[in-house]
């Protein structure tokens, strides 16, 4: 050791001595009795009541071993460490109280103290006891003039009193004997404080001595003696002889015997009481706060975290270790992976006890091994037994962060900024994958997800009382916990959203910290979506993993017997199927540990709530700002769409919503609900709102996410009641997904074109699941005459031609790949040439079946809506285009080329001919008594012949898909459309032959209403150009913005135009009359 070292360690001893004894000048080197180390003056204890004391043995006798008592339940008193104060102490009997009964003589003080004390320490000054040290006891007796010293007067040897405590206890330690025990000192200290802490909890319950207080101050002095020593160990653990594995281990020993319930936490709080204004807390008190970190961490879900949780809450309730901890420089360092901070930090592994077979191999082996041979009933038990043992773990978490949260405010304030610390580091979880190797366990997300939404449980309960207190302006505060400059928000712009978060220095400066409220709030709300929600997508992700990797495993061991039976494979196959289907075990177990902790009942109610809670915050946010009262008083429908956007809304983080809706569709999947009915009214009226402002919500796809979980309402029919009756829904979800079926159309994506017939394919089930709704259907008729139904059905007619164009195509190709594979021709091509065509038949499978689904579900709503509402599908700018549409399908299905449509399991691509020609001819049925629809039919001379419509009505006959009345009705539109087809023509004939300028330039038909686009001052007829721009607002010859309202009139074309007519009239008026 070098002098520096020496020195400082003579400079720590000294202020442990804290000026109360002589050892504050004694050096290691000294002799063990010449020592005099730190004396305990500054330390105190607490004095349990009676009832906490254990009376194992008469307070008056110390030789039985009682068991440790509870912890002190009063608050320590500081009681100063001295000797007796006879110089010369001579052995007197302590009087007997009156009323004692007891019938032996009482023992004098200085014999109690001694058989107390050699009880306590272990030590005895008789040389013939074996737990005697000769050297001291020689050493005492040689220095029996000196007064701290007390000797028998019988047989002159020292008496082991309070004077000569540390002489004793620096002897006991330094026997170079020590270095070969199983035992350091720490474990020693700690049962000689337990010892001394019986005893004398068992004189305060007991004794009636008259000389009690000097007793009990005997075992104070011990205890206190001990405290310091215990401090000297873990500062310098080398300083006593012990074994090896000792060294350095003093913390853990003491957390140990905590656990082990060999000494209680009135130890600890007197090392707390006695270092934390020392300036060795730092080796005396943060290795210990540490140690139960350590042992944390060793902890797995399948041990018993119960007696550690409590251990470690009546710690926390210690004074000054909140504050300890918050100061412990592991407690949120700077510069750690996410996998290394929930190990290394203090708290971390608190949390990260995990239920997940990812974060634990011994969850999949313990829970569900083997688990592809194991029956379902057995797999589901293994989920239930791993969801309790998860629920058990949690809740002794929940306890201890409710005793975190309530300790103090800055304790408080500190372990939520450890959080909000922890989500910032674990971001990397959000993105497209996940690398489990680098992001934050499952296990800590789960957990401080949990305990979090266990946090705001209190205000997250309707009728939502506390809402309020929910800052709105919480992402400004500069001391919000919950970092979203990097995440997308809701309808900002990066720069837009960086001039709003940015205050003013002045502003800056004044403000405050965030309530309680508004920092669990924010900060569940980062959680969630870091944590559950995110899981819920690797969930998925998962799925298809496992699928494929137990498709590879089943197919092995089907060609196992087939290919490598009786093989020279037959080892490397059986090799490799043995180590495939451990590797399915292990991620069919993990699926399964995935399941425990997603579909526990428990944990979807709470997340249900909190989303309860964000979807009310919200729509007062956004009625707030509207003048709108919320809840709505009148009971009535919110008046929509809102006008005024909401600048706390539009810079919310995009996920806000999204994990909202990620959970719904989440639990929507199963069969059953999974959360109660009554939490889906305020979804329904937050995802009508939305819809209903879509400029609200920057994102085509999350708007989209919303509608999707409205079509999987409709699957539960529990849900249909909320979803067609409440207030809002009547009067706002029609037009809400009729406009998003619009807008659908662009999206900025590069897959936005197959996109949108996905996104239309639920809105339009969500129509057909309200149509049987006499208040949805009537809501329908209501916007009949609104640009934005007129565009509706423009959409579903383009993607209705084009679906049923596509599908019919690739139907006709499966059919010709069909007709080659059973030709001869196809056993004469090789291997790669079949592989090939294979390929193609099974790709043009999977289209054909897609487009035919879609096309299905189109071709259905425009049934049931041109029957109830006809009048939009005969405006000029639809009824050209509808008729031709129809005409070229029919021909499809009935003209001569049908029969390229006839393929093997025709069901297998959803075709179904006869219902699909049955919903076409609905439609020339419900349009047929208008003449519009009529005439528009007979301008298609490209796909329109009498002959389709015949053989259409003589295949519906005899499937019989059609009535009589039926067919009749068809037969007499048939000739009402021949009819209009004569007259065309002898109008054409009548015009002559047309000048240009008199045809549209997009149609080349003869205009009847010409207007100017005024982006490219073309003419135009203004069928044609409201056609267009039902599609895209934009004008088609230089792609400029351009609404119908912006057109202009040409009066003056319009009026050449008409005089061309009336002249073509009156040239064939004069024919007539000549001829």
């Amino acid at each position: 050791m070098t002098d520096q070292d020496d020195l400082i360690r003579q400079k720590r001893l000294a202020k442990l001595g804290g000026g109360g004894g002589a050892a504050g000048n004694a050096s290691p080197s000294q002799s063990p009795t010449a020592a005099r180390g730190p004396a305990a003056a500054s330390s105190s204890s607490a004095a349990p009541s009676p009832a906490a004391a254990k009376p194992a043995a008469d307070a008056m006798d110390v030789d039985p071993a009682p068991a440790p008592s509870a912890a002190p339940s009063v608050p320590p008193t500081p009681m100063e460490i001295s000797a007796p104060a006879s110089p010369a102490p001579q052995l007197t009997r302590s009087a007997t109280p009156s009323g004692s009964t007891g019938s032996l003589p009482a023992k004098s003080f200085e014999e109690w103290q001694n058989m107390a004390l050699c009880k306590v320490f272990q030590v005895s000054l008789d040389p013939a006891d074996p737990r005697s040290i000769p050297s001291l006891v020689q050493e005492l007796i040689d220095d029996k003039d000196n007064p701290e010293i007390a000797s028998h007067p019988t047989t002159g040897l020292p008496l082991f009193t309070a004077s000569i405590l540390e002489r004793v206890l620096v002897a006991k330690l330094s026997d170079p004997a020590n270095a070969e025990l199983p035992t350091g000192a720490v474990p020693y200290l700690l049962a000689v404080y337990s010892r001394a802490h019986e005893i004398w909890a068992n004189l305060q319950a007991k004794s009636k001595a008259v000389d009690l207080p000097q007793r009990l101050q005997v075992l104070q002095s011990a205890k206190a003696l001990v405290v310091s020593y215990v401090g000297i160990v873990l500062m310098l653990p080398d300083m006593f002889p012990q074994p090896d594995v000792s060294i350095g281990s003093g913390s853990a020993d003491i957390v140990a015997a905590l656990l082990a319930g060999s000494i209680d936490m009135a130890l600890v709080r007197d090392l707390v009481e006695r270092y934390a204004g020392d300036d060795g807390k730092d080796q005396v008190l943060y290795p210990l706060l540490n140690a139960f970190a350590t042992e944390m961490r060793n902890l797995k879900l399948t041990g018993n975290p119960t007696r550690l949780f409590a251990v470690f809450g009546e710690l926390l309730s210690l004074p000054n270790v909140p504050q300890l901890i918050t100061e412990l420089p592991n407690f949120a360092p700077v510069g750690l992976a996410p996998k290394a901070f929930e190990v290394a930090t203090f708290w971390g592994p608190f949390f990260r006890v995990s239920g997940f077979g990812f974060d634990d191999p011994a969850i999949t082996k313990t829970f569900f091994a083997d688990a592809t041979d194991r029956s379902q009933v057995d797999l589901v038990s293994g989920m239930n037994s791993l969801r309790l043992a998860v629920r058990h773990f949690q809740g002794s978490l929940d306890g201890l962060f409710n005793q975190i949260v309530r300790a103090s405010p800055h304790f408080r304030e500190r372990i939520l900024s450890y959080l909000g610390f922890a989500l910032k580091l674990t971001e990397r979880r959000n993105g497209m994958h996940i690398n489990l190797e680098q992001v934050a366990s499952f296990g800590f997300t789960q957990n401080v997800t949990h305990v979090l939404l266990k946090a705001c449980e209190p205000f997250m309960l309707p009728p939502y009382t506390k809402v309020h207190l929910i800052d709105t302006q919480y992402f400004r505060n500069p001391k919000c916990k919950y970092d979203v400059s990097n995440l997308t928000k809701m309808n900002a712009s990066d720069q837009e959203a960086k001039a709003y978060f940015t205050l003013p220095a002045d502003a800056a400066a004044a403000v405050t910290a965030p309530n309680f409220i508004s920092d669990c709030f924010y900060l569940t709300l980062g959680w969630m979506h870091t944590g559950f929600i995110r899981t819920l997508t690797f969930y998925k992700q998962f799925g298809k993993e496992l699928k494929e990797r137990r498709e590879q495993y089943e197919q092995l061991k089907a060609d196992f017997a087939e290919q490598h039976q009786g093989k020279a494979t037959h080892a490397m196959a059986e090799a490799m199927l043995k180590a495939l289907k451990a590797q399915v075990d292990s991620l069919l177990a993990c699926r399964f540990s995935l399941d425990a902790h997603l579909q526990d009942p428990e944990m979807l109610e709470s997340a249900s709530r909190f989303f309860n809670l964000v979807a009310n915050w919200i729509l007062r946010i956004l009625c707030t700002e509207n003048g709108v009262a919320f809840p709505n008083r009148t009971g009535g429908a919110l008046p929509l769409p809102l006008a005024k956007e909401s600048d706390v809304f539009k810079h919310l983080p995009e996920h806000v919503i999204e994990d909202m809706v990620e959970f719904l569709i989440f639990i929507l999947r199963f069969d059953r609900l999974l959360i109660p009915v009554g939490q889906f009214d305020t979804f329904i009226e937050l995802f009508v709102v939305l819809l209903m402002s879509p400029d609200f919500i920057r994102n085509p796809y999350l708007k989209s996410k919303l509608a999707e979980v409205l079509f999987m309402m409709t699957f539960h029919e529990e849900l249909m009641l909320p979803l067609t009756s409440h207030p809002t829904s009547v009067q706002s979800l029609v037009p809400s997904i009729m406009r998003l079926y619009v807008d659908v159309e662009i999206t900025g994506a590069s897959s936005q074109f197959y996109d949108k017939f996905n996104i239309r394919y639920n809105i339009q089930h969500i129509l057909k699941a309200l149509w049987p709704s006499h208040v949805h259907r009537a809501r329908v008729r209501a916007i009949a005459n609104e640009d934005v139904f007129v565009r509706f059905v423009n959409m579903m007619m383009n993607d209705l031609r084009y679906l049923l164009d596509e599908g019919l195509s690739k139907l006709a190709e499966i059919h010709a790949l069909q007709v080659e594979m059973d030709s001869p021709a196809w056993a004469t091509l090789d291997d790669a040439a079949r592989k090939e065509k294979q390929d193609t038949l099974a790709q043009t499978e999977r289209h054909a079946t897609s487009y035919m689904s879609l096309a299905d579900k189109t071709l259905e709503a425009f049934g049931y809506v041109s029957k109830e509402i006809p009048e939009p599908f005969l405006t000029p700018e639809i009824v050209d285009r509808l008729a031709a549409m129809l005409d070229f399908n029919l021909s499809a299905l009935v003209g001569p080329k049908c029969t390229d449509l006839k393929v093997k399991n025709p069901d297998k691509y959803a075709f179904q001919p006869r219902k699909l020609l049955s919903e076409l001819v609905d439609v020339f049925l419900h349009l047929a008594p208008f003449d519009e629809f009529a005439r528009a039919v007979a301008r298609d001379e490209r796909s329109y012949r009498k002959e389709w419509m015949q053989k259409a009505a003589g295949v519906m006959t005899k499937t019989g898909s059609k009535s009589p009345a039926e067919i009749d009705l068809l037969a007499a539109f048939t000739q009402r459309v021949e009819d209009a087809i004569f007259d065309k023509t002898a109008d054409e004939e009548e015009m002559g032959e047309i000048p240009d300028e008199f045809l549209d330039p997009l149609m080349c038909t003869l205009m009847e209403d010409p207007v100017i686009l005024p982006t490219s001052n073309v003419t135009v007829d203004r069928s044609t150009i409201t056609s267009y721009l039902l599609g895209e607002c934009r004008d088609p010859f230089n792609r400029k913005e351009l609404k119908i309202e912006d057109v202009v009139p040409n009066t003056e074309l319009k009026a050449k135009l008409q005089a061309f007519k009336d002249a073509a009239r009156n040239r064939r008026r004069n024919a007539r009359q000549s001829s």
